[in-house]
């Protein structure tokens, strides 16, 4: 039973409100290491410094940084004080009073870094629930505290942010300020009262006030936590408000104020806002254009913000908004569309001859694609998905045949519509791509009525002549989007799996044979007209037009080539699918070569040899002819093939086609031969599985013809061929060593020419690959590597990206070094020091990398370096910042001590126990059971030293194991850590529980009343959690330790005599019972494997950490030790010690428990 906490008399002393704060940090674990401070005298500062300053303040420790980790445990969220606010009434002053300041929580905040551990400072406190913070290293504290005097300050807040002021601090301290009190109660009124002073207030002033009420109520809106966003009076005057103030003059503040209307809606609509619509309705039938305008606007927002609501409650109110909206926005847009399309035919030559439209046909332009948009989510969103409700939705068969047939009348006049400087012709050509590029979302949403009535064919029909039109392939440029848009339409038509009879759709609470067989027959109707459409002759037709048309390099390509080859080669990498009309064509070719293969693949295959034989490769030195039509042709054709190498394999004998055409004719110097060469590289990266293998030789000389050229978009394509053959199952290192080394030159040619940074990227992404794979055939070459690595790093100050890959060439050089890997500390150590450092502004990208850089060479390494040595202050700094490296800081940590043993300890002896104290108890069980091995390294390495310097950290562990809510495994894992201490030295091990006692390790529980009671509850705890231990080398040195109670002159241990046998006996069956001896080494060799052979011949040749876990199980006594014997042993000891007491206890042990425990002792 844990005492009563000896601050609740001074709880009392405070109000509800400071009561939760204090209460939240009192539970949280107390402030260990500073000298006296516990959460008592928090609670005795905090309750005099309210006292004393007439104010309400918390106590709120700050988030450490990076406190994601997956090892952290989640902490305590302090409640805020309640304080008393009076909301802002902006009818009656047009400023706040000051008697309703905004004032910011002041906040007690932990600073981010530690002052050193001192171990006489270690305190024990009991824990509440497990989830607040343990032990804890000291922090400095800090008080912040700013007030918000009144409406005036508001708006000098503001002008401060916009930099008006001309400080550059002052604006950084006033953005702080106003994102501080978003929370506070009358924010959101005060910024509507400055975006209300059209007269006094600037433009830029009203449109950040805008800003800030729009996150404020984005953010504060619905908070949980008391006195903090909006009061109930507060935003149902904002709601009143913002019904009035959405008809604003100013385009920006009028978004920002609709964007807020459409965040309130969220959270209110329809329980406490449910005349939003009617307003929105009466403004959008008012007289004056503009407020018409912003109703358009505001309802679009709202429909947003309301249609992305999951819930299906939430679903059910916006259908019922959509059926009570669709017929009058519907009404709305016929009668804008028809002012539209009879303004088109004079006024757009009329607006190009003067320059600019009359104000009420731009207003009705805008309205109607406002009004397009609202229509699309309406029935998106406002009407249940046919695919599950198998109803049809009667509006799609009223919008998709008017909306295409809108765009249909628009697309004559899309010439006109290229003017990107007039807003008209812009908001026009937006709305009518807007109609078209609709379609797709309509028929994701209802297949099944996109079907009825033959629309989806009407829309495939359309898009099968933009495709194929002539006008429109001759001017691809000019209808590039709506080209995309066609093939994307047709290929989610043509694919879509609920065609195809997919129930999938359907939940099981959903299905039933009726639904079943209606699926099934709407499906075989719709596979009745798709199969309609996709005759023979226009799949054929289709794939043609996609071929020649659309895969061949247009001039304007061409022409960025010349340019820039570097640039145009990278835009062609990053362009996907949607996004160019050449990637979105490659798309729909492997969806038509795919479904149609046996009409299709023969296709292809004629049309290759025809392209071939049009344009020959080349067998001598020939005249350049330029860049034919042939020749582009044939360069489609070859990528056609490359994009559908999956449904050409089985047709095309690809080893002769390598041979034949394409090794020749990457080696083709002519300048329009560039084409094909690029294209060729393509398709043996496509084609790499099919490569034969006596045929990779050529291809790696061909590829370091195109690196070695002085084209820049030959050489990024071959580096990425290259990674596709390297990084291939079949790839071979030996074949490779003859051209490893050009290769080489050529990447760092390249690293040193390339302009852009992508280029600097992809060649070490490549270097680290060849590394990678090559290991310690690399070696020669390292050298090379590593005198280009300075340099790069060097230039790489402002590119953190290009830094990371060559933390992980240099990682990956280690390895493949291996114990060579000293003769390049040169140049690792001061990157290494760089990267593990978090003291910078790249530590976020280059931490992770440099860590796993340090494990790998403290892995590899045979002796520390003073530089490797004095690194080690770094790891101390990552592990306060957070745990998010734990796995990795462990591991290095334990590496230390393994290469250079007593000499590392005796410098940072005290810093390791910091670390194991800082890490007990604040981690979750994956944490714990990483870092006690580390523990127990250290133990058995430093027998004498380790415990006299590592006591504070067994005196953490000690107490998180016993008096913590630590898992099973962890209690049995730290049981295993003392028993080790007390097969060192029975009496150093009985002196340590007298010592944690005096420290207050059981300070918690009233029942232990001396170092003896401590010991026998330790006692207990092992006994009960032993068969926790899983692992063969735990088990065993849990064994022996227990065994070695017995001898320990402790009368109370008679009486778990049993339990000892039994447990003992458990291990002695399972490990001991063949007469074999197992290691008590966590990973040491306990049975003959390839990675730890005792007997090999040549240890030089094992990795150096390996050796040093070898040598460490060599020295270990305890592998030596029989679990047998040492029971028998320690038996006869307590026969002299305890005579007639021990036969006494041993008559009372279970009968079973003896005789299986003499059965195991006789090795039977």
């Amino acid at each position: 039973m844990c005492d009563p906490r000896p601050g609740d008399a001074l709880l009392e002393q405070c109000d509800a409100g400071m009561h939760r704060r204090i209460l939240a940090c009192t539970t949280r674990k107390p402030f260990h290491g500073a000298r006296g401070c516990t959460w008592h005298d928090l609670l005795i500062a905090a309750v005099r410094r309210r006292s004393a300053a007439g104010s309400t303040r918390g106590i709120v420790p700050k988030q450490r940084k990076n406190s994601r980790s997956s090892f952290r445990r989640p902490h305590l969220v302090s409640p805020v004080v309640p304080r008393t606010r009076s909301p802002i009434d902006p009818s009656v002053s047009p400023s706040i009073s000051s008697s309703h300041p905004f004032q910011f929580l002041p906040f007690l905040l932990l600073s981010p870094r530690s002052p050193p551990f001192r171990p006489a400072e270690v305190h024990f406190a009991p824990r509440s629930d497990g989830r607040g913070r343990r032990g804890e290293l000291p922090r400095t504290l800090r008080t912040v505290s700013v007030a918000m005097a009144d409406l005036e300050e508001c708006k000098s807040l503001l002008k401060c942010a916009l930099g008006m002021g001309g400080d550059a601090t002052g604006q950084r301290d006033a953005e702080m300020r106003l994102a501080a009190s978003e929370s506070e109660p009358g924010f959101c009124l005060a910024m509507a009262q400055i975006v209300e002073a059209r007269a006094s207030e600037s433009k830029d002033v009203r449109w950040l006030a805008s800003t800030c009420l729009k996150n404020a109520v984005s953010k504060h809106w619905r908070t949980p936590r008391p006195n903090q966003g909006p009061t109930p009076e507060e935003k149902q005057r904002l709601r009143t408000w913002l019904l009035q103030a959405y008809d604003e003059e100013e385009a920006s503040i009028a978004t920002q104020i609709n964007v807020a209307m459409a965040k309130v809606a969220r959270s209110d609509f329809p329980r406490d806002w449910n005349d939003i619509f009617p307003a929105l309705i009466e403004g959008m039938h008012a007289a004056e254009e503009r407020k018409v305008l912003r109703a358009h606007l505001a309802l679009h927002w709202v429909l947003k913000e309301l249609s992305s609501k999951r819930l299906a409650s939430d679903q059910k109110n916006f259908e019922a908004v959509a059926s009570q909206l669709f017929d009058f926005v519907w009404k709305r847009w016929e009668e804008d569309t028809g002012a539209i399309l009879s303004w088109i035919p004079h006024g757009l030559s009329e607006l190009r001859a003067l320059g600019r439209a009359d104000p009420a046909v731009q207003a009705c332009i805008e309205r109607w694609r406002l009004c397009i948009k609202v229509i699309q989510r309406l029935v998106v969103y406002g009407f249940e998905s046919d695919a599950r409700a198998l109803k049809l939705v009667p509006v799609i068969s009223k919008v998709v045949p008017a909306f295409m047939e809108t765009f249909k009348r628009l697309m004559p006049h899309w010439e006109l519509l290229q003017d990107d400087d007039n807003l008209t012709v812009r908001q026009l050509r937006r709305g009518a791509l807007k109609l078209f590029r609709s379609q797709e979302e309509f028929q994701q949403t209802h297949p099944w009525s996109y079907m009825e009535g033959g629309i989806a064919v009407q829309v495939l029909e359309f898009c099968h002549e933009i495709i194929t039109a002539p006008e429109v392939t001759r001017l691809e440029e000019l209808y590039e989007p709506i080209v995309i848009e066609s093939m994307i339409l047709t290929q989610a038509i043509l694919m879509c799996s609920i065609y195809q009879g997919n129930y999938t759709v359907l939940g099981m609470h959903e299905r039933s044979p009726e639904k079943e067989a209606l699926v099934e027959r709407l499906s075989a109707q719709s596979k009745d007209s798709l199969d309609g459409f996709l005759s023979r002759e226009r799949v054929v037709k289709i794939t043609q037009t996609l071929v020649d048309q659309y895969f061949p390099l247009t001039e304007r390509e061409l022409r960025a080539w010349n340019e820039d080859p570097e640039s145009f080669q990278i835009e062609q990498t990053l362009i996907q699918f949607r996004d160019g009309v050449r990637q979105t064509a490659e798309s729909l070719f492997v969806f038509l070569l795919g479904s149609k293969q046996d009409l299709l693949a023969p296709l292809i295959i004629q049309w290759l040899h025809s392209a071939i034989a049009t344009c020959p490769t080349p067998q001598n030195e020939a005249e350049d002819t330029g860049f034919t039509q042939a020749l582009l042709r044939k360069e489609a054709v070859y990528n056609a093939a490359s994009v559908g190498s999956h449904s050409l394999y089985h047709l095309l004998a690809f080893g002769e086609w390598l041979q034949s055409s394409l090794l020749p004719e990457m080696l083709d110097r002519r300048h329009s031969a560039r084409v094909l060469r690029r294209r060729c590289a393509y398709v043996m990266g496509a084609w790499v599985a099919e490569i034969p293998q006596e045929a990779r030789p050529g291809c790696y000389n061909a590829l370091i013809s195109l690196l070695s050229s002085d084209d820049m978009c030959l050489q990024l394509t071959a580096l990425s061929t290259f990674k596709t053959l390297i990084d291939d199952w079949n790839f071979y290192e030996d074949q490779f060593l003859e051209f490893c080394w050009p290769v080489l030159r050529c990447l760092f040619s390249m690293a040193h020419t390339a302009s852009e940074f992508d280029t600097q990227l992809q060649v070490f992404s490549l270097i680290s690959l060849i590394v990678e794979r090559l290991a310690e055939k690399i070696q020669p070459y390292a050298g090379a590597i590593l005198e280009t690595l300075p340099d790069v790093w060097q230039h790489g100050e402002s590119q953190t990206m290009l830094r990371m890959q060559v933390v992980i060439v240099l990682q990956k050089l280690v390895v493949s070094l291996d114990t060579h890997s000293p003769s390049a500390y040169g140049i690792i150590l001061p990157i290494l020091h760089y990267a593990t450092s978090p003291d910078h502004h790249e530590a976020t990208a280059l931490l992770e990398d440099g860590m796993l850089l340090w494990r790998t060479v403290l892995k590899y390494s045979r002796s520390l370096p003073p530089e490797l040595l004095r690194t080690f202050p770094n790891l101390v700094k990552v592990l306060e910042l957070g745990f998010e490296h734990l796995q990795v800081g462990v591991q290095i940590l334990e590496s230390y001590l393994l290469v250079e043993g007593s000499s590392f300890f005796d410098v940072y002896g005290q810093q390791a126990c910091a670390l194991f104290v800082g890490i007990f108890g604040e981690v979750k069980e994956k944490g714990m059971l990483l870092t006690i091995p580390v523990l127990d390294t250290y133990l058995c390495c430093l027998p004498i030293e380790g415990p006299r310097v590592l006591e504070p950290a067994l005196q953490k562990l000690l107490y998180v194991a016993m008096f913590g809510n630590e898992s099973d495994l962890v209690v049995g894992a730290s049981c295993g850590i003392f028993g080790r201490l007390l097969l060192q030295s029975q009496n150093l091990f009985l002196q340590f529980f007298e010592r944690a006692f005096s420290a207050g390790v059981a300070r918690s529980c009233s029942t232990i009343a001396d170092a003896r009671g401590l010991f026998l509850y330790f006692v207990d705890v092992w006994l009960d959690k032993v068969d926790c231990v899983t692992t063969e080398p735990r088990r065993k040195l849990a064994a022996l330790s227990l065994s070695q109670l017995l001898s320990l002159n402790q009368p109370e241990l008679l009486s778990r005599l049993e339990l000892i046998i039994s447990a003992c006996t458990s291990v002695i069956h399972e490990y001991e019972s063949d007469g074999s001896i197992p290691s008590a080494i966590e990973g040491g060799p306990h049975r003959p494997s390839p990675t730890f052979d005792l007997d090999a011949d040549a240890p030089g040749s094992t990795p150096g950490e390996v050796q040093r876990k070898i040598a460490l199980y060599e020295a270990d006594p305890v592998n030596a030790l029989s679990v047998r014997v040492a029971l028998a042993s320690q038996l006869q000891a307590c026969v002299q010690m305890y005579g007639e007491a021990y036969h006494h206890h041993l008559q009372q042990v279970d009968p079973a428990v003896w005789a299986q425990y003499q059965r195991v002792a006789a090795g039977r």
